[in-house]
């Protein structure tokens, strides 16, 4: 998931979840991990969900407390200036395992799914190829006409037109 962080003069910054976690991995303990990474914009402020494993003796809270240092440490160069860390018990979760069941609990999902179907049975085979072509083809318009890097890409190939 992509979360927005900042708003720049070119237009508004997004970081990836999954790569704010993929940047931790190898910097915990084993065991320990990032469950979960929010951003909240009005309050510019990182948030920061990490887990602990389950122990037979409990971790100290100095402990913890040390590895939430060095984690707002290790992202203060990035420009994240307000950083909150919050630990939870658990089992360490790795961060690639994806995981398809978990989108069945969403109900965008099965939205989706009927609308396909639905689709294909009113569209039939040809009508749902020109729908998908013509839909590609508002997405190309879109993209060129809304996002600066399309305007370049315009501006570009207009320019070897004319030579």
């Amino acid at each position: 998931m992509y979360l927005f962080w900042q708003k720049s003069k070119l237009g508004n910054l997004h970081i990836s979840e999954d790569a704010v976690k993929r940047l931790f991995e190898g910097f915990f303990p084993e065991g320990y991990s990032v469950r979960e990474v929010s951003l909240w914009e009005e309050r510019n402020l990182l948030v920061l969900r990490l887990c602990f494993p389950s122990m037979e003796t409990p971790v100290s809270t100095e402990y913890l407390e040390r590895l939430a240092r060095d984690a707002r440490a290790f992202l203060e160069p990035a420009g994240f200036t307000e950083i909150e860390v919050v630990w939870v018990e658990g089992e360490r979760v790795p961060v690639d395992e994806k995981d398809w069941r978990k989108h069945l609990q969403n109900p965008l999902t099965w939205g989706v799914i009927v609308s396909v179907l639905v689709m294909v049975l009113h569209l039939g085979g040809r009508g749902v190829f020109w729908t998908l072509v013509l839909g590609a083809l508002g997405y190309g318009v879109a993209w060129v006409l809304l996002t600066p890097r399309g305007a370049k890409t315009l501006e570009k190939f207009l320019k070897t037109i004319k030579g």
